[in-house]
């Protein structure tokens, strides 16, 4: 995973940061040190103290950033705290310890709102993950818990702080995310697959979320290009 640019070091943040609200921290901190790994393996760049406490400030902020304008949540005992960690990133040692423990700051914050999170919601994010692959409706998704699809859109906007349309578009980008990076598949097949039937909708929607077209996403993904960096 190779950064080209301030607008890839973003996507990359916000890979992060959709990681984190899957309140997957493996996955999370994956991405980071394959960034880490690129950062320290890149031929006649010797990342100094500076580069290093920039990445790690890029980071800390942007997570902060996506939780506030995303989810109308700020964090901002928890952004500051890890200022400290960051001016103590001075090698590759401290850079890579002190990414892990911003980026489990911010999962631990959302652990803790998914443990005082509703059943019901919790049923419907499983059924949506077990039905990724069809057409589904807000009717469908409460008649199965079953729940009465008016409260479940509310319960929904209480505890995930999104829409129940915007929280399934979302996860199924998310999805096509993941096989276009780890398939060959074609575009439309992954397209069938995430539950969309058509492909133009489909490429729209990718596109208006991730800012890439899926062709370029997984072009973009490919390690073809060398770390620079720019200051937030």
């Amino acid at each position: 995973m190779l950064v080209k640019n301030e607008l890839e070091n973003l996507h990359y943040i916000k890979l992060i940061y959709s990681a984190i609200l899957k309140n997957d921290k493996s996955l999370a901190l994956e991405i980071f040190d394959k960034m880490a790994v690129s950062l320290f393996s890149v031929p006649f760049i010797r990342p100094d103290p500076y580069m290093m406490q920039n990445i790690l400030h890029s980071i800390n902020q942007g997570l902060y950033y996506l939780f506030l304008f995303d989810k109308d949540h700020s964090h901002h005992d928890c952004c500051n705290s890890n200022y400290e960690i960051i001016a103590n990133a001075i090698d590759r040692e401290s850079f890579i310890v002190g990414g892990e423990k911003i980026i489990s700051q911010y999962n631990e914050i959302l652990t803790y709102q998914y443990q005082s999170m509703n059943v019901h919601v919790e049923k419907a994010m499983m059924y949506i993950e077990e039905n990724i692959d069809k057409n589904l409706t807000l009717e469908e998704v409460a008649g199965h818990i079953p729940i009465n699809k008016t409260y479940l859109s509310q319960l929904f906007r209480t505890h995930m702080g999104t829409t129940f349309t915007d929280y399934l578009l979302s996860r199924k980008v998310n999805k096509a995310e993941e096989l276009l990076i780890a398939t060959n598949k074609a575009i439309k097949e992954v397209a069938e697959i995430c539950g969309f039937r058509s492909q133009t909708y489909f490429a729209t929607l990718f596109k208006r979320i991730t800012g890439y077209t899926p062709n370029n996403y997984r072009k973009m993904r490919k390690p073809k290009y060398s770390l620079t960096f720019s200051k937030i």
